[in-house]
């Protein structure tokens, strides 16, 4: 998407990578301000800055700079669904991580641990959980669903790990 609107401009490119990385350390000091310390969140953000996938790479976008955009933005939403208890967080959260997955199918591996991580934060409240789990999926499903129905029509086959889908989506 990016290279049609920018054609043969590699710099528009680079300076979106460049956005990318700038807001996946941003991401990285609230998510260490909120479970930590804001000095904590300075360190991380520092740290993170210095990590090669936020730095720009010759002007692609590889999938892993796309995961671990898509996967950080979720677990900041989901810290912020359970900060404000609005479903529309973790709606937003589930699709978050489906765009990650479409990037990396391997960040689904993830998943299971979310559930987990849930069900021990609304223990005490099973309605919250039951919102929390249904507002998830619909978010996921509502973003996987359409690429897993296009595949199966052409391929009449269900393999979302094996195709690489980054490529056609972004």
């Amino acid at each position: 998407s990016i290279y049609r609107i920018s054609g043969q401009n590699l710099y528009l490119a680079r300076f979106i990578q460049a956005i990318m990385g700038a807001i996946n350390c941003c991401l990285i000091f609230f998510l260490a301000s909120i479970v930590f310390n804001r000095m904590s969140g300075i360190i991380a953000g520092v740290i993170s800055s210095l990590y090669w996938p936020f730095i720009a790479f010759e002007a692609k976008f590889l999938p892993v700079n796309l995961a671990i955009f898509f996967s950080i933005l979720m677990i900041v939403l989901m810290y912020k669904f359970l900060e404000k208890k609005n479903a529309l967080w973790i709606f937003i959260s589930g699709v978050s991580l489906a765009l990650a997955s479409i990037a990396r199918a391997n960040i689904l591996l993830f998943f299971p641990l979310l559930l987990f991580w849930l069900f021990f934060n609304f223990l005490k409240n099973k309605k919250y959980f039951g919102i929390a789990i249904l507002s998830f999926v619909l978010g996921f499903m509502l973003v996987l669903v359409p690429p897993l129905l296009k595949d199966y029509k052409t391929t009449k086959e269900f393999m979302p790990v094996q195709n690489n889908y980054a490529i056609g989506i972004y």
